[in-house]
C-alpha cells in the first residue's frame, strides 16, 4: 500500500464532509422554538418589516442610497448573492462586494449557511460563526457589535427573507431587503419567506 490513502477512503471522507455540511445546514434552517415565536409575533409587530431600502438584485445596491446614519452592513449570501446552497458568485456580486468594501461601510457576512468562505477569506470580509441562527437576536448583536464594531442603530442585514433577515428589526437594525435569487432551498425557508413577504405587504399598505 506504500502508505497511500485508497481512492475509495478519500471518496468516503468527501462524502462524509459534505453529509456533515447538509446536516449543519438543515439544523440551522429548519424550525427552532425562536423562529416559530418570531413567525407566530410577527403580524402584530409592523416595525419588524420595515425595511431601508429594496432593491431587485444585490448588485443594485448604492452605497449613496444607505442613509439613516448607517455604517456597516451584514450581509446574507444564499438567496441574496447566489442560489441557495451554491458557491456561484458572479463577476458582478464580486465586483460589489469590493466596491462596498472600498467604500466608508464596514462588512461582515451572515448566513445561515457558512460553508461558502473561500470568496470571503479571500476578499478578507468576517464570517460571523457560532452565533445562534436567524431571526434569533442573538447572532445579529454579535455581528453587529463584534464583527462590524458598532451599535446596532448603525447597522443595516442585507437579505432577501423578511423573516429570517428581519431578525435584526428586534435590537434596532434596519434591514435591507433584496428580491430572492430562484434556487434549491428548504419548504421552510421558502414558505416562511412567502409568510414574511405577505405580511409585509400588509403592513406597508397601512404604512401607506
Amino acid at each position: 500500500m506504500n502508505g497511500e490513502i485508497p481512492d475509495w477512503a478519500l471518496i468516503e471522507a468527501m462524502r462524509m464532509k459534505e453529509m456533515e455540511k447538509k446536516k449543519k445546514r438543515q439544523s440551522r434552517e429548519g424550525l427552532n422554538w425562536d423562529k416559530v415565536a418570531h413567525t407566530l409575533s410577527l403580524p402584530f409587530r409592523p416595525s419588524h418589516t420595515e425595511t431601508l431600502l429594496h432593491v431587485e438584485r444585490f448588485e443594485d445596491l448604492e452605497v449613496a442610497d444607505i442613509v439613516n446614519g448607517v455604517r456597516g452592513l451584514a450581509l446574507d449570501v444564499d438567496g441574496t448573492m447566489v442560489p441557495h446552497h451554491t458557491e456561484d458568485f458572479s463577476p458582478a456580486v464580486i465586483d460589489k462586494l469590493r466596491e462596498l468594501q472600498a467604500s466608508k461601510l464596514r462588512l461582515c457576512v451572515f448566513s445561515n449557511n457558512t460553508n461558502e468562505r473561500r470568496l470571503f477569506d479571500r476578499l478578507k470580509i468576517p464570517v460571523v460563526d457560532r452565533v445562534p441562527a436567524k431571526p434569533h437576536p442573538g447572532g445579529f448583536l454579535v455581528a453587529a457589535q463584534r464583527y462590524l464594531d458598532l451599535a446596532p442603530e448603525k447597522c443595516a442585514m442585507v437579505g432577501d427573507n423578511p423573516l429570517t433577515d428581519g431578525g435584526c428589526r428586534r435590537i434596532g437594525m434596519r434591514l435591507i431587503l433584496v428580491d430572492p435569487i430562484p434556487g434549491k432551498e428548504g419548504f421552510f425557508h421558502r414558505a416562511s419567506r412567502g409568510y414574511a413577504r405577505g405580511v409585509k405587504q400588509i403592513h406597508d399598505f397601512f404604512r401607506g
